[in-house]
């Protein structure tokens, strides 16, 4: 019993080794070979024009550029409404003061806080008995800004508060 079991490994063996050795030499036989994938001699026979030379292309890799720091003096100064008073400031706060129409400032500023293309936005504007309380804020990856417009009914002076917090 053993002895045919034997026999039966070292054929399977045998037959092993000569396909193996069958299929090395076919696929040496074909990588030696040249392929064609087309022939246009037969078409172009009496061809004077040159090959054209290969064209490569240059993609430039982008570069990092430094990040920029927070200057909130430079920062601040983008929200301040044009000739107004500025009352006081300090480090991402400004308080201003201004005789505009209320709506014209208040339209002003939302024209600064989308051209900065501040993803998040919330506008609301509140009028009661004539007294005006406007909340405009936005909010980015790079800075938050929150901006309070009131006036008394009884007053022409448009009150503006602008807090500005750069990341």
């Amino acid at each position: 019993m053993n002895l045919v079991l034997t026999s039966v490994a070292v054929i399977l063996v045998v037959i092993g080794i000569f396909v193996s050795k069958n299929l090395t030499s076919i696929d040496i036989k074909q990588q030696s070979e040249p392929k064609v994938l087309s022939d246009e001699s037969q078409n172009n026979l009496y061809s004077t024009s040159s090959p054209t030379p290969p064209v490569f292309f240059v993609t430039p890799l982008p570069t990092m550029t430094p990040a920029q720091t927070s200057n909130f003096r430079s920062d601040i100064n983008y929200y301040k409404y044009p000739n107004s008073e500025l009352i006081s400031e300090s480090e991402g706060k400004m308080t201003l003061i201004n005789t505009d129409n209320v709506d014209v400032i208040t339209d002003w500023y939302k024209d600064r806080i989308k051209s900065r293309n501040i993803n998040v936005k919330s506008f609301v504007k509140t009028k009661t008995n004539g007294d005006v309380l406007n909340k405009l804020a936005g909010a980015s990856s790079d800075e938050e800004v929150n901006i309070t417009i009131k006036q008394n009914s009884e007053s022409s002076v448009v009150n503006i508060d602008v807090s500005l917090d750069s990341q």
